[in-house]
């Protein structure tokens, strides 16, 4: 496998995670109006959730984005990540249809699986210096 550069990674990750992260937390229900999800007291505590887990994301990956990541080197890192974008885009994918589902889901599933992607290969290939 080629090796990549991190940096841009979780760089680009980082600012992902944090805007996604922010809308859920202090938009609720826009982001929830955004998946195509009904709003509700649950589904928004849910979001705040969902918002401070993405923003801790985001804090971790642009602290981490000036060291070595990649095969031993910051491997909670990059399988951290891996797993969060994966089940992610697994899980908003999980049923839905392609008629009645908002159409920003289908490019936040796309997008959360090429970071997926990236990761995973991050995870498997020796860092680039």
């Amino acid at each position: 496998m080629a090796t990549m550069h991190p940096r841009p990674i979780l760089t680009s990750a980082s600012i992902l995670q944090g805007l996604i992260g922010a809308l859920a937390l202090f938009a609720p229900e826009v982001a929830l109006a955004g998946i195509g999800l009904p709003d509700g007291d649950t589904a928004r505590l849910m979001m705040g959730l969902l918002g401070g887990l993405l923003l801790g994301f985001s804090y971790l990956n642009w602290m981490a984005r000036g060291t070595p990541v990649g095969g031993i080197y910051g491997r909670p890192i990059s399988g951290a990540n891996l797993v969060l974008f994966l089940t992610s885009a697994l899980t908003l994918g999980k049923g839905a249809d392609l008629s009645g589902t908002a159409p920003i889901r289908w490019v936040v599933v796309a997008l959360f699986g090429v970071y997926a992607v990236l990761f995973g290969r991050m995870l498997l290939t020796h860092p680039q210096d």
